[in-house]
């Protein structure tokens, strides 16, 4: 695996989101639909944008550690694109899931297979991967986070074996890169929070995760059962915020592609109806009730 094809195919994969967003944008012209393109988090990522906006005027820089503006356009991007979709296609939705198992499984057998030379070996190749995707263990973010939510719908009853054995694959890489490489989170990174552009910028980007993790707890709450994925989607939100705060360096391209395919997913079911309940668990057998 290496950095700069990794690198090469994120930036690909920006240049075909942002085609997607201007193609998705003609055809939806034709929707008398004007709420087609309204999130609940439209106004947060408008706040993202100016603060990051005026960090990028001349003779302004963000303190280390902090999001660059062009990852923040590239994700917002895509999540219009994504969100626009899934809002639309219930399909699309069960789809998009798939990408949290499918990267737990890649990161995971990846940790695994550099694991196998030494710990050593999985501690410089995680550096690599930092160097090329300019992230804070850059390997062992996304890997958390694609875990969490694997481990979500892995929880739910009726869930395929393949969604545990992807959680457990994630965990098991996870695992490795702490002993390799340590926790990616430190408390001397809050430091930078006392920079004022830093400060605004944490905040807002709090204030986004904390919208995608109220809209989860709802969900979780309305649908009672399919509760274990929106635990996944909460802790899910709960681990970006954390790391916005004790993470020294930048997410990298992966954890950031990573997120934006999580909000967009949240938002994308919230605006759907809920899938049918299962009849078992909307009231017990006949034999078990009461006559009237």
């Amino acid at each position: 695996m290496k950095g700069p094809g990794l690198l090469a195919a994120v930036h690909w994969l920006e240049v075909v989101a942002l085609a997607g967003l201007v193609i998705a944008s003609l055809r939806r012209a034709e929707d008398r639909d004007g709420n087609a393109w309204s999130t609940p988090l439209d106004g947060r990522i408008v706040a993202l944008l100016a603060v990051l906006l005026v960090a990028s005027l001349p003779g302004r820089v963000l303190p280390p550690g902090s999001i660059e503006l062009r990852h923040v356009v590239a994700g917002v991007s895509i999540y219009y694109t994504l969100a626009v979709l899934l809002a639309r296609e219930p399909e699309a939705c069960e789809t998009a899931w798939i990408t949290f198992p499918a990267a737990a499984v890649a990161l995971g057998l990846h940790a695994l297979w550099a694991a196998t030379s030494g710990l050593e070996h999985l501690a410089a190749m995680s550096a690599q991967a930092d160097a090329a995707w300019r992230g804070h263990h850059a390997l062992a973010t996304p890997l958390f986070l694609a875990t969490l939510l694997t481990l979500g719908r892995a929880l739910e009853r009726g869930a395929s074996p393949v969604w545990r054995l992807a959680a457990l694959v994630g965990a098991i890489g996870c695992g490795l890169h702490l002993a390799a490489s340590g926790s990616p989170f430190v408390t001397h990174s809050l430091g930078r929070l006392e920079d004022p552009l830093g400060f605004s910028t944490a905040v807002v980007i709090v204030l986004v995760l904390h919208g995608l993790g109220r809209l989860a707890w709802s969900m979780s709450r309305e649908r009672r059962w399919e509760a274990p994925r929106w635990w996944g989607g909460m802790a899910a939100t709960t681990f970006l915020g954390a790391g916005v705060l004790f993470r020294p360096g930048p997410p990298g391209e992966g954890l950031v592609l990573l997120a934006v395919v999580c909000g967009a997913v949240i938002v994308g079911e919230q605006s759907l109806p809920p899938a049918v309940q299962p009849i078992a668990a909307l009231e017990p057998p006949a034999r078990h009730r009461r006559a009237a």
